[in-house]
């Protein structure tokens, strides 16, 4: 695990995530997306927490967690005041170490997921920017598929699809852990 410190003076905020060498560019060919929905879920239980014990405590804290995926690495960060960093950092360390991907909440999520993917079609910029990147390098290239894949892609995803991706992609060996203290 590589760790990259950013001293910031001054404010009484701990800001800290982790990156993770994934991203789209680790989906499978034939199932864009998966990364998208990988990151998406970490933090909708873990082997200590559910996704609600996770959001309330994070609250108390007067924080949240962003888990996100883009093109070549997935983010999990939270920012915390400095009396709270090490709670904070307990709570992001449970998501990346032990998500559980449950199937109440899976399906919740994939469901959202495939509502937005409908939506795709109603906006100009996004079907210029997947017709892009589609001819540039390849439709069912690394960087030519969609990152947020498509409903037909998100429709063959199941929890043992996250898991199995989940284990190949992140990991100590695969992550930056970075901190911004005051």
């Amino acid at each position: 695990l590589e760790v990259l410190i950013l001293e910031k003076r001054g404010l009484p905020l701990v800001s800290f995530g982790t990156l993770v060498r994934s991203g789209a560019i680790t989906d499978p060919p034939e199932i864009p997306g998966v990364d998208n929905l990988t990151a998406s879920m970490l933090s909708e239980g873990t082997k200590k927490r559910s996704s609600s014990q996770i959001a309330d405590l994070l609250e108390s804290l007067g924080s949240h967690l962003n888990s996100v995926a883009s093109r070549e690495c997935a983010l999990v960060s939270t920012e915390a005041l400095t009396n709270h960093w090490e709670s904070a950092l307990e709570i992001i360390s449970d998501v990346l170490i032990n998500p559980t991907f449950p199937k109440h909440e899976f399906s919740r999520v994939r469901d959202e997921l495939i509502a937005d993917l409908r939506r795709v079609s109603d906006n100009p910029a996004t079907i210029a920017s997947r017709a892009s990147r589609a001819i540039l390098y390849g439709p069912n290239s690394r960087y030519g598929h969609p990152a947020d894949g498509t409903e037909a892609s998100i429709g063959l995803v199941d929890v043992n699809t996250l898991s199995q991706h989940y284990a190949s992609h992140y990991g100590p060996k695969t992550c930056l852990l970075y901190t911004s203290p005051s």
